[in-house]
């Protein structure tokens, strides 16, 4: 099994401006915790879900995805792997990973 930080160098890059945020919307957003329990995620994590998803969905057939730039909350920069539809917020100053499960609303049909 590739390790997650292989997959995160080799991946897509997406500049966060450019993401049609109108695809889907997020129903639920969860984070995993050290005990294996699930736990809503914050806000700045909701949107960065949300942010990564509804660019995959657009970007169709790219497998992994992450931010072109990480974002800074409370000290710490982070950044998201989408993998093949699994999520990953990846703590990039203390290499922390925590999986994410996630529901949307169906998307919208995309115009070419």
């Amino acid at each position: 099994m590739t390790p997650i930080f292989e997959i995160f160098k080799k991946a897509v890059k997406v500049n966060v401006d450019e993401i049609n945020k109108d695809i889907c919307k997020m129903l639920s957003c969860e984070i995993q915790l050290d005990d294996m329990s699930w736990v809503k995620c914050h806000n700045w994590q909701e949107k960065m879900v949300s942010d990564i998803v509804n660019s995959c969905i657009c970007k169709q057939g790219e497998t992994y995805n992450v931010f072109q730039t990480n974002q800074y909350h409370h000290g710490f920069s982070y950044n998201v792997l989408y993998a093949c539809g699994d999520v990953y917020i990846i703590n990039m100053t203390t290499h922390k990973i925590r999986k994410i499960r996630y529901e949307t609303t169906v998307p919208k049909k995309i115009e070419n």
